[in-house]
């Protein structure tokens, strides 16, 4: 009886921690002095991601975007894309059997707040701003989103950029974009579906923290 109720213990504190693992703190504070929500990333690096969201920038896009994190839908995806001089991608697969995974549990896609598609957005894809990613269509944006490594002005007008990392976070974002590269495969519904600049260590989203 004494061993069942330890493993039913074990259980219990193991269901807690994923339940946790991409959340909001305990208590009615968090975010900027000016309101705005900040999330941070553990990475499979070690390392740590902080991002400030702004609502008053892409309202629907940070909105899409806490969904996903207060869901913990972030935990266990891959940076699936990384281009030195660029940026970094995340949000969209899992890393299982040497070929990626589209993770389960994605939302409908939500409008493109970008200029090109009728919206006002004054955030410029400068070093360190994040960014929904999307297809061709667009408003075809779910949970992926990038980050950019360098400034790119030719993504300004047509990606909706919502939030900013700090220093520390960009810094580690500059030494992300420099690791080794290549060809990868999605495994699809049978079939593998060949994708490029795909880190060839995988590097994971362990945990989030919404401030």
């Amino acid at each position: 009886m004494k061993k069942i109720l330890v493993l039913l213990s074990v259980f219990v504190l193991l269901l807690c921690g994923t339940l946790v693992a991409c959340s909001e703190p305990n208590g009615s504070g968090g975010g900027t002095e000016d309101g705005n929500p900040v999330v941070v990333f553990t990475l499979s690096t070690g390392d740590t991601i902080r991002m400030e969201l702004y609502p008053d920038v892409a309202p629907k896009s940070v909105e899409n975007f806490l969904v996903y994190v207060r869901e913990g839908y972030y935990v266990g995806v891959v940076f699936h894309r990384i281009i030195n001089g660029f940026m970094v991608q995340t949000g969209g697969y899992t890393y299982r059997d040497g070929f990626l995974q589209e993770k389960a549990g994605l939302h409908d896609p939500i409008v493109g707040e970008f200029a090109s598609n009728g919206y006002t957005n004054d955030l410029l894809h400068t070093a360190g701003v994040v960014s929904m990613a999307r297809s061709t269509l667009p408003n075809s944006a779910t949970a992926q989103f990038f980050i950019v490594a360098e400034t790119s002005p030719h993504l300004d007008g047509d990606y909706a950029a919502f939030g900013r990392v700090d220093e520390a976070s960009l810094a580690v974002v500059q030494r992300l974009q420099q690791v080794a590269t290549g060809r990868g495969y999605l495994a699809l519904g049978g079939y593998l579906y060949p994708m490029s600049d795909v880190p060839i260590e995988p590097i994971t989203i362990l945990s989030c923290e919404l401030q």
